[in-house]
């Protein structure tokens, strides 16, 4: 779900960062305050990219998107990141959803 980029929305950083923790096997003695920078940057940059303010607790793709960022962005290949995922830029500004496949191992986001 995306609302006005100026309109502010309530999110549970604690909770996206328990799901990082789990999802990306990240020791319990990285301190949370790393994570939540990591995640407060990224909630930053796709915001930007797309030109909306999303609701990261809805939106399950901008979610999985925002833990992407947080797994880049720890092994420092923002650069990457942003190329790799540029596409979904347009996707947001026009509302498009994105398709994707999930075989409970991996995502992959379809392109046509």
């Amino acid at each position: 779900m995306m609302v006005n980029k100026k309109a502010k929305t309530d999110f549970d950083k604690n909770q996206l960062m328990a799901e990082i923790r789990i999802e990306q096997n990240i020791s319990p003695y990285v301190e949370d305050e790393s994570f939540i920078h990591l995640i407060d940057e990224g909630i930053y940059d796709i915001n930007n990219m797309s030109g909306f303010r999303i609701d990261y607790d809805e939106d399950r793709d901008a979610r999985a998107l925002l833990k992407m960022y947080v797994l880049y962005r720890r092994f420092a290949r923002l650069s990457e990141f942003k190329e790799v995922y540029a596409v979904l830029t347009p996707l947001y500004k026009s509302g498009t959803t994105m398709p994707v496949y999930n075989d409970g191992f991996a995502s992959i986001l379809i392109i046509d």
